[in-house]
């Protein structure tokens, strides 16, 4: 990430059209008061992506979690193809 824009709190309402705009590049936009960073403008992608890789951490964790457990695991491809199996019992025929 480059050097961080902060903007004024202040400063949002009039150049939001604008800001908007910029929030489309994959830089984050800091809007501050006196008190600090009080919060981010993200591009649309950018927000996407960052939930994204949030929720591939959770997987990731939840794995690792089952894993120290001992929690029985098996295969996505033996799980889906069990679940093919369920779906064509259940058809009427």
């Amino acid at each position: 990430m480059s050097d961080a824009r902060v903007i004024p709190v202040s400063e949002v309402s009039a150049h939001i059209t604008s800001l908007v705009q910029d929030a489309q590049t994959d830089e984050p936009l800091f809007i501050a008061t006196n008190d600090g960073i009080r919060a981010v403008l993200l591009g649309i992608d950018a927000y996407d992506a960052l939930i994204e890789h949030l929720e591939d951490l959770e997987d990731s964790l939840s794995i690792l979690e089952a894993r120290i457990a001992n929690e029985p695991a098996r295969p996505l491809n033996e799980f889906l193809h069990e679940q093919r199996e369920m779906r064509v019992a259940d058809v009427p025929g």
